[in-house]
């Protein structure tokens, strides 16, 4: 018997030892070095930081390995060919790491593209309905596809490469209203999958669609979250417990309690309950950020409270420490990236970064002009630092974790990033089905309003802006006034036939109605370039004197 219990524990150990070795799925963060560079580049040695990278970790650049060099379980670097920078496009950075477990990493978009120093984007209308979308490669043929939720279905969109999409193939959702989507690979078989939060009345549940690889998904399995009301509920997903299983982040609410759990990935497309934090009578937790932020190799989760940020340090197997940092902080959307090139993981908070220590605690930095909800991250404008997408604004970078300038985006809300169109400047994709293409042509305003204006006088001029952001010199084709009502309005310019890059032009409009009545044309501004035409809404209501 004695020696049958010490063969156990020899045995025992020997499988605790080979399940250690089981390689995680690799975690890369948003800290590219260098984040972007110019067409026609020499080439580049990368370098990526993150965790969970075995010693024999690859570097796939669009799904293609290139030489890697693995320095730790948290950092390596690969050589990027210069045929691989030569022209302009944006590519899809992963880490793959080989069984036993391993798996690919989270996508980081790497630009090529000539910088400029400032954005514009505009916005256009892609899909009819939707609520909410997410971004990936569901049918693997290297171009970006859209998930997208609206009037009961589930959606995915096969993009063209162009900024175009093809017909959506749908899933019917069961009665209930789908409020965030993620994708990820939840079964290990190498084709996308979904997880859905969804709603009715005051349930909520995370439901698991699993991708066939041509654009169809399955309904896996249901995760309740939450009943009786409380706050909407949030879904991250990360490879926690490092076993190369995808796991999540799941919030959920009972009236006064609010609490975040962390389902493990069985790595069949179905989870079991693991470590979970409650609180009492606060405001509910909201979307997560994960990364390492101590340096130990472990992912972290930075979890907004609403009205605080808490910071919870991972011991690696699934479970999480009681937060030991908690900072101001009032936005439920955060994001995780190194703003300032220090080799820290930092926060952005609504329009605001805080500054990682690289101990777990922060320290709040610069804010830009505009403030909205936390949207993406990226190298807008292509100058080697990264950007900040908030609700109707880009907020650029100055590489330090503060901002340089602010610009408005005209079309649309800002929703998830990525390359559209392939041009090596990185678009977004709104909630609500607006595609934001970058565009080097800025017009603003979107809409000028006249008011009131008595029949047969002319009302003083009103200024819409159009700005080349450009490299280059942007070629006009016309400025013109069509619609309902628009022999009512007139326009004047300086802008000619050609704008240099860097520079403005204005356009004048006045309203002189011929007759009472409301007239609503739009100005149409024809340019060569992405977006070409963008219009500006007029509008007016002419009154008997």
């Amino acid at each position: 018997m004695r020696f049958i219990g010490m063969l156990f524990c020899v045995l025992s150990v020997l499988c605790a030892s080979t399940l250690a070795q089981s390689n995680a799925i690799p975690f890369v963060n948003l800290a590219l070095s260098p984040t972007s560079v110019a067409p026609g580049s020499q080439a580049v040695t990368l370098t990526v930081t993150g965790t969970g990278f075995a010693p024999t970790a690859v570097l796939k650049w669009n799904r293609s390995p290139r030489l890697t060099k693995v320095i730790s379980n948290t950092e390596l670097e690969a050589t990027i060919n210069a045929s691989d920078v030569a022209k302009a496009r944006t590519a899809s950075v992963t880490v793959t790491n080989p069984p036993p477990g391993g798996g690919t990493s989270n996508v980081v978009f790497f630009p090529i593209r000539v910088p400029s120093l400032a954005v514009a984007m505009t916005g256009k209308q892609v899909f009819s309905g939707a609520t909410v979308t997410a971004v990936g490669d569901f049918n693997n043929d290297g171009k970006l596809d859209v998930v997208w939720y609206g009037n009961g279905l589930l959606n995915v969109s096969f993009g063209n490469g162009n900024g175009t999409f093809q017909t959506p193939i749908s899933t019917t959702v069961s009665q209930f209203q789908v409020d965030q989507l993620i994708t990820g690979d939840f079964n290990g078989d190498g084709k996308l999958d979904v997880v859905a939060i969804e709603s009715m009345g005051s349930s909520w549940m995370a439901q698991i669609y699993l991708g066939n690889g041509n654009g169809t998904i399955t309904q896996s399995g249901t995760i309740s979250t939450s009943s009786g009301g409380g706050a909407a509920n949030f879904v991250v997903s990360a490879d926690f417990n490092q076993d190369g299983y995808a796991d999540l982040y799941l919030t959920a609410s009972n009236l006064g309690s609010q609490w975040f759990s962390i389902p493990l990935g069985k790595g069949d497309g179905t989870f079991s309950y693991g470590w979970g934090y409650l609180e009492q009578w606060v405001g509910g937790y909201g979307m997560a950020a994960v990364g390492d932020f101590n340096g130990d190799g472990k992912l972290d989760i930075a979890a907004p409270d609403w009205s605080t940020t808490e910071i919870f340090l991972g011991d690696g197997d699934g479970n999480f420490k009681n937060p030991g940092t908690t900072f101001g902080g009032n936005n439920p959307y955060l994001i995780t990236a190194d703003m300032n090139h220090d080799g820290k993981l930092d926060l952005i908070l609504d329009n605001c970064i805080a500054l990682g220590n690289g101990n777990g605690t922060f320290s709040f930095a610069g804010c830009g002009a505009y403030s909205g909800q936390t949207a993406a991250v990226g190298d807008f404008n292509g100058d080697g630092h990264l950007d900040v997408a908030v609700t109707g604004a880009i907020l650029l970078g100055a590489g330090d974790g503060t901002f340089l300038n602010s610009y408005r985006i005209n079309g649309g809300g800002a929703g998830e990033v990525g390359d559209f169109n392939n041009d090596g400047m990185l678009d977004m994709i709104s909630p609500n089905g607006v595609l934001l293409l970058q565009t080097t042509a800025g017009l603003s305003p979107t809409s000028l309003v006249f008011g009131n204006q008595n029949v047969g006088t002319k009302s003083s001029p009103q200024t819409a802006t159009l700005t080349n952001v450009g490299a280059s010199a942007l070629a006009i084709n016309g400025i013109s006034i069509a619609g309902t009502g628009y022999a009512n309005f007139k326009q004047t310019n300086n802008c000619g036939l050609s704008l240099a890059a860097g520079t403005s032009c204005a356009i004048n409009v006045t309203f002189s109605p011929k007759a009472p009545g409301t007239f609503s044309p739009s100005m149409k501004v024809s340019y060569k370039g992405v977006g070409s035409p963008q219009k500006v809404a007029l509008t007016g209501t002419g009154v008997a004197p």
